[in-house]
């Protein structure tokens, strides 16, 4: 495969042996986890990897920041009590988001 193209798994709660079976098949390629996952959970992989986040007014940035650490980057996704990202809706408000870049990583 061309080294300028990055090519994305996508898992949404899978089973660590499953993830590890797809990354061996695939050795460059970028874990992006959508579902529960811990930060510890995504960085057991040993390789970068983003992390989407379903968020609402209650997300703690701070939190996640520090949770998610090892990151390549973050996507944040509109919360849905029943999917996990792609649902296509924009009702979020940024604005309780705010947070100081030196909280950062």
């Amino acid at each position: 495969m061309n080294q300028n193209i990055h090519l994305f798994l996508i898992f949404v709660n899978e089973d660590p042996d499953i993830v590890n079976q797809c990354l061996s098949q695939f050795p460059n390629a970028i874990p992006q986890f959508h579902g529960e996952e811990s930060g510890d959970y995504c960085s057991s992989f040993k390789r970068d990897y983003v992390k989407a986040l379903r968020i609402n007014s209650e997300t703690e940035l701070k939190k996640v920041n520090q949770d998610y650490k090892d990151a390549k980057m973050l996507i944040l996704d509109s919360y849905d009590d029943d999917h996990y990202g792609g649902t296509g809706k924009t009702s979020v408000s940024y604005t309780h988001l705010t947070l100081p870049t030196s909280d950062l990583v």
